[in-house]
């Protein structure tokens, strides 16, 4: 089976479909009797997750990431393909890209990276209603389906594009090894919430949860970690300040390979209180990790959570944020990091969601693997 993923960027900055296409590609390549290549549009080697790649989800396929050179390169890559992943909807490739698949004869399925949920149909309203009138019906004509990064993503975005196929193929990430189950909780305990900063990920709620559990006489500390605007991340210091937990909330910028494996294993708890996520991948890192978990009902990857591994928030207020902590820290953190292991072993390996894209692609493109005599992919 021969592959070609097409990316807009493998950018650091991206978040989410850089990464989750990249290291689905070296998933994919790890896999008997599969070939897949990537390749993406925009930005430099040098900024992507490929130069800061760990080799946490195994190594760099011999066909390494390319970026596209010109049209007759994206051509040549597509006729050779049995199949195409589109990483992205609204992008001005995607259009030109799906014909030549069409015109070659070649099924193309898209994973939208949360471009099609309820949320972010409310920005950009005109915009998206053009493209999805124009460019977008020819997309939709010709795809075979989308393939989306939860269950909840695939039913809005039916209920969008009522006509179309949607399935959930899930997200994977790497499961690190040499995980302890740790003792006590630290004193204080520490607090970790690792994304972009936008204002949908609801960074303040989480100062201001903090402000709340030390008014409780419950001193907490929280690491933020990520990078955002100049001006969200000066908005956040500034309420640290009004809050009064200045010297309790700290800013770190952006980590990656060791220092963000590190940043996991120094948090006694992961919260993400957000607005909107067609996944969430920083929340199968933490569980991957062994960090227990406390996010909202709108983060896609919490569908699930066992109650020992963390808590699903129906509301979020800094006064829900704050309970969900204090009750938290009331139970074993060993036995509460095992559980968070475990479920994220079950739930989210590469391996897991390897196997949900294979049979993704067969039931929507037709297509199975020459070895396919058991019910996992055997690996090279």
């Amino acid at each position: 089976m021969k592959l070609v993923q097409l990316v807009n960027t493998l950018s650091v900055a991206d978040g989410g479909p850089a990464r989750n296409s990249f290291e689905l590609n070296v998933t994919l390549n790890q896999i008997e009797d599969v070939t897949a290549r990537l390749l993406w549009f925009r930005g430099t080697v040098e900024e992507s997750v490929l130069a800061s790649y760990d080799g946490s989800a195994g190594p760099v396929p011999k066909c390494r990431p390319k970026r596209v050179e010109n049209i007759w390169h994206l051509i040549s890559n597509i006729r050779q393909a049995d199949a195409v992943i589109v990483h992205g909807y609204y992008l001005g490739w995607v259009l030109p890209s799906v014909v030549i698949a069409a015109i070659t004869r070649i099924p193309v399925v898209i994973t939208p990276h949360g471009s099609l949920t309820k949320r972010q149909q409310k920005f950009s309203v005109r915009k998206k209603a053009f493209f999805d009138a124009t460019a977008g019906r020819i997309i939709r004509r010709y795809i075979k389906s989308f393939v989306t990064g939860s269950r909840i993503e695939a039913e809005q975005l039916l209920a969008k594009f009522p006509r179309s196929s949607a399935v959930a193929a899930g997200v994977g990430t790497p499961i690190p090894d040499g995980i302890s189950d740790a003792g006590e909780w630290s004193t204080p305990p520490r607090l970790l919430l690792l994304s972009r900063i936008t204002r949908k990920k609801r960074h303040d709620l989480a100062i201001e949860a903090v402000a709340e559990l030390v008014a409780q006489g419950i001193p907490v500390e929280l690491d933020i970690v990520g990078t955002g605007s100049a001006e969200d991340v000066r908005r956040l210091k500034n309420q640290a300040s009004v809050c009064q937990v200045t010297d309790l909330v700290h800013f770190h910028g952006q980590k990656v390979g060791a220092a963000k494996r590190a940043a996991f294993e120094n948090a006694d708890i992961f919260i993400l209180p957000s607005e909107d996520e067609n996944f969430g991948i920083s929340v199968a890192e933490a569980l991957a990790h062994g960090v227990p978990t406390i996010c909202s009902r709108e983060v896609a990857a919490s569908e699930g959570l066992p109650f020992l591994a963390g808590s699903r928030l129906v509301t979020t207020s800094p006064q829900d944020l704050a309970d969900a902590v204090k009750e938290l820290l009331s139970r074993d953190r060993a036995e509460a990091r095992r559980v968070a292991r475990a479920f994220a072993e079950q739930t989210y390996s590469w391996e897991s969601a390897a196997c949900k894209w294979l049979d993704a692609l067969g039931s929507t493109c037709g297509l199975s693997l020459a070895s396919a005599d058991s019910d996992k992919p055997k690996l090279k």
